[in-house]
């Protein structure tokens, strides 16, 4: 079995899931996750199984499609975006952002070996939308420290949950929100 073996179904992700719920994830915190269009049944399934809901969909506008097995190029990716039904996330950003990013894909050479590898902006932007400064962020699957830090510029974060208090003022102009950035966050 592999990394990206999805035989395991549900299980994995309800393994995960649980464990993020029960070791890192706050009540009032924002939900995202990146998945394979495939498995969005599964996944809303497993979200609903904790208490989560989806609210909404953000849908990741690619520069180029990407060659797969299907009929078509995918030139896009979905994310749910939600949190615990009882709760609701907050909003530190001013700006309010559409439902589709349009960032660019990473080049040949920032590509990780991945089949899925993110643009940086994939994870700081959910970041400078719900945690306030000297806030909590965990993010699992953001590779290292130091791509969180490039992800939102300064902000330790990535495999687990690590306190920022240094960072400069947080940013969500159009001009930061779709400059790419170099480097790559797994999911």
């Amino acid at each position: 079995m592999t990394w990206d073996d999805s035989s395991q179904g549900a299980e994995l992700y309800d393994g995960f899931i649980a464990a993020a719920v029960a070791e890192a994830i706050t009540e009032d915190a924002a939900w995202y996750c990146w998945h394979a269009s495939r498995r969005q049944a599964m996944l809303e399934a497993c979200w609903e199984k904790v208490g989560a809901f989806v609210h909404q969909q953000i849908i990741w506008v690619k520069d180029r499609g990407v060659l797969t097995r299907s009929h078509y190029l995918r030139k896009h990716e979905p994310c749910f975006k939600g949190s615990i039904r009882s709760s609701r996330p907050p909003k530190v950003a001013e700006e309010t952002l559409a439902s589709t990013w349009a960032l660019p894909n990473l080049a040949t050479v920032d590509r990780p070996d991945h089949p899925t590898p993110k643009q940086l902006d994939t994870f700081g932007i959910p970041m400078r939308q719900h945690v306030a400064r000297g806030g909590l962020c965990y993010e699992p699957f953001c590779g290292s420290v130091v791509l969180a830090r490039r992800a939102w510029r300064a902000k330790p974060t990535g495999g687990a949950s690590s306190r920022w208090k240094s960072a400069p003022p947080i940013s969500t102009s159009r001009s930061s929100v779709g400059r790419p950035t170099r480097g790559a966050a797994r999911s």
